[in-house]
């Protein structure tokens, strides 16, 4: 029986609640403080303006370039994202995940009293945390901490030393980066907003829409596919039921009625796991004449400007 199938019943039984999830829904969390520009998707929606004192929700993402933002929780714990970043950041049952696809954060928990516990995640490994302040970051398959004071429980492989630095160079041919970062501009475009944003002076995006809805199914099946080989099983179970209660409000996939709970199984199904899932969907890509979303640099003089009714889902003041 493959991982993916062990959790079918238990993710089957979460998704009920999934959907009204959002009725309740309150923010965990806010942006503080900002410099350069920064991508945010928020309760599903893609292409938001980002303004200091904007909430953040559970499973929200945060994506920098040549940027940085600092997000306070509730409770006061602090985490600054480092230049090209791209992270989710998840909480519920009094936990709290701090999910680091690639890149570097530096960090300060409400302290070992705080109600929340808070829990560093890479792809390959996870840093529960007690009374802790430092810098945390994933590159290249490793994963790095450097406390400044308190301690952490790990599980899987963390080395403790000087957290390096991300650059350009590490995130361009990063898919789950890239792509985060295309449908961005390509949403923001559709809005009207214009709030894109470019990577070394080049503005990454998608030709229309139809490559859109394609490459924003991609990047489900990257995002779970990047934790797919953390050894805490419960960090790809979150990651799957965080992506289905925030699809409700990815106005790409649902104006085509888009049903990520059979999406989800096909990937678990599919022989090879998540890996062959997101290939097939690569291979799919390829073959379309007009699709471009396993390129890491679009050509956009050719990007269709058509405008799409999509509602204006900004944050209010």
């Amino acid at each position: 029986m493959k991982k993916g199938l062990k959790w079918v019943g238990i993710f089957l039984a979460l998704t009920l609640f999934a959907g009204s999830a959002w009725a309740t829904e309150q923010p965990i969390a806010k942006i503080i403080d900002f410099s350069g520009k920064i991508v945010v998707c928020t309760q599903g929606k893609w292409g938001q303006k980002i303004t200091k004192g904007m909430p953040l929700y559970s499973g929200d993402k945060i994506l920098t370039t040549d940027s940085t933002a600092t997000v306070r929780f509730n409770d006061r714990g602090l985490v600054e994202v480092r230049p090209y970043s791209n992270l989710r950041i998840i909480e519920e049952n009094n936990q709290r995940d701090v999910r680091v696809y690639v890149g570097k954060i530096a960090f300060k928990t409400a302290g070992p009293k705080a109600k929340i516990k808070t829990r560093l995640v890479s792809p390959t490994a996870v840093a529960a945390l007690r009374g802790t302040a430092g810098e945390f970051g994933y590159l290249e398959g490793e994963t790095v901490i450097n406390l400044t004071e308190g301690e952490f429980d790990a599980t899987g492989k963390i080395v403790e030393g000087s957290v390096p630095e991300v650059t350009i160079k590490h995130v361009h041919n990063n898919r789950l980066y890239t792509l985060t970062l295309k449908l961005h501009n390509f949403a923001s475009v559709q809005k009207g907003n214009n709030d894109t944003v470019s990577l070394g002076g080049e503005t990454l995006t998608l030709k229309n829409l139809e490559t859109a809805r394609d490459a924003a199914k991609m990047e489900i099946a990257l995002s779970i596919e990047t934790v797919s080989r953390n050894p805490d099983d419960s960090v790809v179970l979150t990651e799957k039921t965080t992506i289905i209660k925030n699809i409700e409000n990815d106005q790409l996939l649902t104006l085509e009625k888009f049903d990520v709970d059979q999406f989800i199984k096909d990937i678990d199904q599919t022989e090879g796991g998540t890996v062959d899932a997101v290939q097939a969907l690569e291979d799919a890509s390829i073959q379309k004449e007009d699709a471009d979303i396993v390129q890491e640099v679009t050509d956009t003089d050719n990007f269709d400007t058509t405008t799409i009714e999509l509602p204006d889902t900004s944050p209010s003041q």
